[in-house]
C-alpha cells in the first residue's frame, strides 16, 4: 500500500522555511500596522486618559499571542514536514479552488478578524474599562495567528494534503498510509472516499470526502488505494 511514486505525476517539495519571514510578509505586516493604527487613532483619542494605558496592555498581550501562536504553527509544520517527504497533492472539502483562491479566502478571513477587532475596540473606550475582554483579546490573538499563518503556506483552510509518506488533514498531524484507506466515492467521480484509522488494523476510523483533480485521483487510488 506504501509504493514508491511513479513519473506520472509531479511532485512538490515543501520547502516553506517557517524561521525565514520574506520581504512580502514584511510588506503585509506593515500593511496591517497601518491598518490597525489608522483605525485605532481616533479611537484612542475618544478615550479617558485613565484607559489609555490598559488598552495598550491588552493589545500588547494580543500581539505577543499571536506571534507565540504564528511561531508554534510555524515549529509543528516543520517537523511534519521533515517527516513527510515530496507532497503529492491537495484534496478540498468544496471545489476545487484556483491558484489564488486560498490566498483570497484567507485574506478574507483576516478582514473578519479586522472587523472584530474594531468592534471590540469600540468597547474599549467605554468609561469603566472591561477588564473581561482580555480574554476575547487573547482569542483574536489566537484566531489571527492562525490565519496568518494559512495564508503564509498558501493553504485553505480544511486543505487535506497528500505527502509520499502519508495524509495531512489539518496542517500538522501526519497520518501514515498504513493508517489511510482510500476508495472511489460512488456520489461523485471527482471525489475520494477517505478512511483514517487510529491503527493499522483497526475497524474504526474517521470517514470524509475529499475533491481532487482527475490526475491525482487515478494516482492515489493505484499508489494507495484500497486494492493497491
Amino acid at each position: 500500500m506504501t509504493s514508491e511514486p511513479g513519473p506520472e505525476i509531479e511532485l512538490e517539495t515543501v520547502d516553506e522555511k517557517p524561521h525565514q519571514f520574506r520581504l512580502f510578509d514584511l510588506m503585509v505586516g506593515m500593511t496591517i500596522v497601518a491598518i490597525v493604527c489608522a483605525v485605532l487613532a481616533p479611537l484612542f483619542r475618544m478615550m479617558i486618559a485613565e484607559n489609555r494605558l490598559p488598552v495598550l496592555i491588552i493589545f500588547l498581550v494580543q500581539a505577543v499571542v499571536m506571534a507565540g501562536t504564528i511561531f508554534h504553527a510555524s515549529s509543528r509544520r516543520q517537523r511534519m514536514l521533515l517527516g513527510a517527504g515530496k507532497r503529492i497533492g491537495l484534496g478540498y472539502n468544496g471545489k476545487l479552488p484556483g491558484k489564488f483562491l486560498p490566498q483570497a479566502i484567507s485574506l478574507g478571513m483576516m478582514v473578519v478578524f479586522s472587523v472584530m477587532q474594531f468592534v471590540v475596540t469600540l468597547f474599549l473606550t467605554m468609561d469603566d474599562f472591561p477588564w473581561y475582554l482580555m480574554l476575547q483579546q487573547i482569542q483574536l490573538g489566537i484566531y489571527g495567528g492562525t490565519m496568518l499563518s494559512q495564508f503564509r503556506w498558501g493553504r485553505t483552510p480544511g486543505t487535506t494534503e497528500f505527502f509520499e509518506q502519508g495524509v495531512v488533514p489539518a496542517s500538522f498531524h501526519l497520518v501514515p498510509w498504513s493508517n489511510v484507506v482510500l476508495r472511489p466515492s460512488q456520489m461523485a467521480e471527482d471525489r475520494l472516499v477517505m478512511v483514517m484509522k487510529a491503527q493499522p488494523n483497526s475497524i474504526m476510523g474517521t470517514t470524509s470526502t475529499v475533491q481532487v483533480d482527475e490526475k491525482l485521483r487515478a494516482y492515489l487510488l493505484a499508489h494507495h488505494g484500497e486494492a493497491a
